[in-house]
């Protein structure tokens, strides 16, 4: 199984495959699309799920704290954000991957990203809120 290196922020995300290689190219078929591609396209649409989760947490984050210099760098981080977007979507173009139909958002998670921030607020430790993994979008 191989992994792939996204960083998100300022934390470096490893994200392992969903399909082994042989998955992947039992999944290929003969429509002549190559494992490799199907597994960066995986890593594509879990990568972009990432951005928008985080952006979400910064958004949330902002509607708590209007300090000037966290503003800059919360503005900084969505800069950084932005651009890995812009990647990931040359690496799915690249292979040929379904592109998301609309621009990374905030709006996608801010939600589950406010519940967490209120919970962090009320000094909740390790609150399930706070497991992105557990956040659903409410943009699909």
């Amino acid at each position: 199984m191989k992994a792939w290196l996204s960083r998100t922020g300022t934390m470096l995300v490893m994200i392992a495959s969903a399909l082994t290689p042989v998955q992947a190219q039992e999944a290929a078929g003969d429509e002549g699309v190559s494992a490799r591609s199907l597994q960066a396209c995986a890593f594509g649409e879990v990568d972009w799920e990432e951005i928008e989760k985080s952006l979400a947490a910064i958004e949330a984050s902002e509607f708590i704290d209007d300090d000037e210099i966290k503003a800059a760098r919360n503005a900084a981080k969505k800069t950084a954000l932005l651009a890995e977007a812009s990647l990931v979507l040359q690496m799915m173009k690249l292979h040929e991957c379904e592109l998301p139909n609309r621009a990374p958002s905030a709006d996608a998670y801010l939600v589950d990203a406010l519940e967490c921030e209120r919970d962090l607020m009320r000094g909740v430790a390790s609150s399930p809120e706070c497991v992105r993994a557990n956040w659903t979008s409410t943009e699909e």
